[in-house]
């Protein structure tokens, strides 16, 4: 076994020249003395050089993209943007939902939300923040009732409406007619029943934009319309609806016609309410029905 390998490493060992020469005249160029480990060695550092090279090459430089699963910092952050506006997108839409939400409530006959979003506090420990926790919401208890105390006195006071939100907002009569039944808090009627011809049409009191146009079990054929200065004006009972949702209206532009639709219509009218920042608004002050 010994003798094989001395045999092995003699011949890695052997040394060889490499001997350049002219064809022509026979001059020695150039001559190199080479042993078979030499040879190898120097292919094998060659090689490593090789790849170093290569791989410095692909992530120090744009073909890095062509990596599978590396990606570039523009990309990385371009995608980091696109998370950011995702987020804001979402909360975005849940503050829509959470509006329409609202105006759905005040169409079928509610006061409207009262807030618009909701929290759940887990406490995180014992002691000071258990009593924080009890505290709030205690206050927020103290609140509640204090807001089922308002009576009708607590309502906006027209005249402030008309020297603050109502500044430069002419409204005209939604409908040609005679008021049967007016704005009534303490019997939450928060709107006035305007007795008109059937078929009779329904205009916009101000101009804005389309943000209810559907039908429901009580109101019937109901169209909103939201106006600026927070103010939001609501046709109900109408026997069609001539305009869609997200369409912007025009002053005194036709929406709806007069009708007899919903539970709680007994004849053809229109039941017209204002809200300001989800507040009724007595409509009668604002309208001219003499």
């Amino acid at each position: 076994m010994d003798q094989p390998k001395k045999k092995l490493i003699h011949k890695l060992r052997f040394k060889y020249r490499l001997v350049l020469i002219n064809d022509e005249t026979f001059e020695e160029k150039i001559s190199f003395k080479l042993t078979p480990m030499n040879v190898f060695a120097g292919f094998s550092s060659s090689l490593v050089l090789y790849a170093i090279l290569i791989i410095m090459l692909i992530f120090f430089t744009p073909m890095r993209e062509y990596v599978p699963g590396y990606t570039d910092t523009k990309t990385k952050r371009n995608l980091q943007q696109l998370l950011y506006k995702t987020d804001s997108l979402e909360e975005s839409l849940r503050a829509k939902e959470l509006y329409y939400q609202n105006i759905v409530n005040i169409i079928n006959g509610g006061e409207g939300l009262k807030d618009s979003t909701t929290r759940s506090v887990k406490p995180l420990g014992s002691g000071n923040n258990d009593n924080t926790f009890e505290k709030e919401a205690a206050f927020n208890k103290n609140y509640e009732i204090q807001q089922r105390a308002k009576s009708s006195s607590d309502w906006i006071d027209p005249s402030t409406i008309k020297e603050q939100s109502m500044v430069g907002l002419n409204l005209i009569n939604p409908t040609k007619g005679l008021i049967t039944r007016g704005f009534d808090a303490n019997e939450e009627h928060y709107a006035i029943d305007i007795v008109a011809e059937p078929n009779a049409l329904v205009k916009a009191v101000q101009q804005g934009t389309i943000i209810f146009a559907e039908w429901t079990p009580q109101a019937g054929n109901t169209i909103a319309i939201q106006h600026r200065n927070n103010l939001v004006s609501i046709y109900k009972h109408n026997s069609s609806i001539l305009k869609k949702v997200g369409t912007f209206v025009e002053l005194g532009e036709v929406i709806a016609v007069v009708g007899n639709t919903g539970e709680l219509s007994n004849g053809p009218h229109l039941h017209f309410e204002i809200w300001e920042n989800g507040t009724a608004i007595n409509p009668n002050d604002l309208l001219n029905y003499n």
